[in-house]
């Protein structure tokens, strides 16, 4: 039996699985990442959900309005502060990632759910969509 040994091993190649060995191995870790299956056909590229972000390209969403629709989600439990770092970091997040080949649907015509918006009580699509790989 071969023995491998490596400084950090993730388990799983979904979107977070892959970023977190890619942040590793470009921090000078030696890194296995570990998945029963392959990466597109991970919860990330298999799901049907999303991920949130301000990207204001259809209407005029922004990184407060983000945080606020991430603590209202948790019943006002979640950490305001993080929801705000977490709100602003998405947008750069969401564009890495695309760059990196992450296929998301188009962001001209982008899937979105929709969020009431209470300050004007108008509708915003605030979520992207990777393209299913799945036939879905």
């Amino acid at each position: 039996m071969q023995i491998h040994k490596h400084e950090a091993i993730i388990v799983g190649a979904g979107g977070a699985g892959l970023m977190a060995a890619l942040y590793a191995s470009k921090g000078g870790a030696d890194v296995a990442c570990i998945s029963k299956l392959y990466p597109t056909r991970s919860h990330t590229g298999a799901a049907q959900g999303g991920i949130s972000a301000a990207l204001g390209n259809l209407d005029d969403d922004t990184p407060l309005y983000h945080a606020y629709d991430t603590v209202k989600g948790g019943d006002y439990l979640t950490d305001q502060h993080a929801a705000m770092v977490l709100a602003e970091n998405a947008i750069d997040a969401v564009i890495e990632l695309e760059h990196m080949g992450l296929p998301f649907v188009e962001w001209h015509v982008l899937i979105g759910v929709g969020r009431f918006d209470v300050i004007n009580g108008s509708q915003i699509t605030i979520t992207t969509i990777v393209i299913n790989r799945e036939g879905g």
